[in-house]
């Protein structure tokens, strides 16, 4: 585990000893409604666990739900705490998609990152969204939306090794580059990351925050160019980074794969399949779900993903498994 003396608010994977059996979290709040947050996280905060995710919820202003609970057994519905409209005013032209939250110690502040997208745009907007507040629950003030790591180029170059090594997505380096599916990562030393699926989902790209984790700062890096991964989700342990990422192909869920690295900014090497076992449709479906997010609950690691159910997205499911760690320290779901 890691040592909550020095990291009391945000909720971060540092090392931790996991065991096999799956959590028993309810998925109903305390009016027995279900729990309606998608693509997001769990996040604990002056000892209460927060679950915050996209509202789909039909006729109801979609934005970023957020529940309360004190054992991930009995959660209190907190409501919507920031709309979609609110990036543009009485308009209904965006949504938002896979919600982050990030505690800044240095500025107090709750930092929300947020995949936005036009609704007519087929996917083609791929632009982040950032808001900020002063409390967990809100009011979240909206920043701004727009493309990452404008007039930048990745500082490992060149991606030895890919069919698309010398593919830099040129025509949008003065917008900037797209942002799909997105997750934050908070380092030991309070560095934050970005990392995005980019380039029309060709590429993951990890981009380093500025230290208000308000803004890409330009220094970034090319993860798997022409790999074609999505939904990724990142950790630390053990002296080992990991990340786990799905393939694209829409709401349909596919095998998960794992890549390591030394550093954040260092090479990442596919290391082969997040889930183990015998079941050949849970290994080729991750259990028929899509990552979004990890967190700790008492001394264990759990990986979680969204069962989506593309016709009816107000009624998807979720997954909650325990992350476990072998000999060699490599990480899987079983």
């Amino acid at each position: 585990m890691y040592k909550k003396l020095i990291y009391p608010i945000f909720f971060i994977l540092f090392s931790c000893c996991c065991g096999a059996d799956d959590s028993n979290i309810n998925l109903k709040d305390e009016n027995n409604n279900y729990i309606n947050a998608h693509g997001g996280g769990i996040l604990q905060y002056k000892n209460k666990y927060y679950w915050y995710g996209e509202n789909r919820i039909k006729g109801n202003e979609s934005g970023v739900s957020l529940y309360q609970s004190k054992d991930l057994k009995k959660w209190r519905y907190l409501g919507v705490i920031f709309k979609s409209n609110e990036i543009e005013p009485k308009s209904h032209s965006f949504f938002i998609e896979r919600p982050k939250i990030v505690y800044n110690s240095s500025t107090n502040k709750f930092v929300m990152w947020f995949h936005v997208e036009e609704v007519s745009s087929n996917y083609k907007t791929a632009k982040v969204g950032v808001a900020s507040s002063n409390d967990i629950s809100g009011p979240y003030k909206f920043l701004y939306a727009s493309r990452i790591n404008a007039r930048s180029h990745p500082i490992n170059g060149n991606y030895v090794g890919s069919k698309l090594a010398n593919k830099v997505n040129k025509d949008h380096s003065n917008i900037g580059q797209m942002s799909r599916d997105i997750t934050i990562f908070k380092d030991r030393n309070d560095n934050a990351y970005l990392i995005s699926s980019s380039e029309d989902n060709l590429t993951l790209s990890i981009s380093l925050l500025s230290q208000d984790y308000t803004h890409t700062t330009g220094k970034y890096i090319r993860v798997q160019p022409g790999g074609y991964n999505e939904a990724p989700v990142m950790f630390f342990n053990e002296g080992k980074y990991y990340l786990v990422a799905s393939g694209t192909t829409g709401w349909k869920p596919n095998r998960a794969r794992l890549f390591t690295a030394d550093k954040v900014f260092g090479y990442w090497k596919n290391i082969g399949d997040f889930v183990k076992g015998t079941d050949a449709k849970n290994i080729n479906t991750t259990f028929q779900s899509q990552g979004s997010n990890y967190f700790e609950f008492n001394g264990d690691c759990y990986f979680m993903g969204d069962k989506w159910y593309p016709k009816d997205l107000s009624n998807s499911g979720y997954l909650f498994k325990k992350i476990i760690f072998s000999n060699d320290q490599s990480p899987y779901i079983k």
